[in-house]
């Protein structure tokens, strides 16, 4: 009987311990003070709460990342970026890479590749140049339709420095999410420097 209730402590103790250890952590990102996910220098006007997925990739949520979040994405030479992972964390070979020869003109359609990699239907509204960064750049927006059915709204800004890919989107639910972030992200993407 004493051998079985430590065996039962024992195993709740390890449920507890790997539920702990599953769980993402965030960081409280405070409004009006400055940061710099990925090297971008911004300065949010609203609290958000930060997940770093790695030293070149961040994620920001207001309600949490499925209903809206803000991408601090950065990629060199021949460096992987909305990187598909497999269900073990491993990126697979396809996923997008960012090198030399790829143009402005060009990551929109790689990132619309990566989205839909994840049984998403990614539409772009428009593209447009923009300084962003304190370089040249462009803007799109998009329409987002899960593999769930969700409807989403997103607006990427992006560029090109120094041989080096930065990326700044921001994505939210049509219904109610949306609206809670954009303005936010929009100031940060004008006034974004590295």
């Amino acid at each position: 009987m004493k051998n079985t209730k430590i065996w039962i402590k024992l195993s709740l103790f390890i449920l507890v311990i790997g539920i702990l250890t599953a769980c993402k952590t965030f960081t409280l990102v405070e409004k009006d003070k400055f940061t710099d996910p990925v090297g971008m220098n911004v300065k949010p006007e609203i609290n958000w709460n930060e997940h770093k997925y790695t030293n070149k990739e961040y994620a920001w949520t207001i309600d949490g990342e499925y209903l809206n979040q803000i991408m601090f994405i950065s990629a060199g030479e021949n460096e992987y970026f909305l990187p598909f992972k497999n269900k073990w964390g491993v990126t697979d070979p396809k996923s997008p890479q960012f090198n030399k020869t790829v143009t402005l003109l060009e990551i929109p359609e790689l990132f619309v590749k990566g989205i839909e990699f994840y049984g998403a239907q990614l539409t772009i509204l428009n593209i447009e140049p923009v300084y962003f960064l304190d370089n040249n750049g462009f803007k799109f927006n998009f329409t987002l339709v899960t593999e769930d059915g969700l409807e989403k709204l997103g607006i990427v800004y992006g560029t090109i420095v120094n041989d080096r890919l930065y990326i700044m989107s921001y994505v939210g639910a049509v219904i109610e999410f949306y609206g809670k972030g954009v303005n936010d992200f929009i100031q940060m993407a004008e006034s974004a420097k590295l």
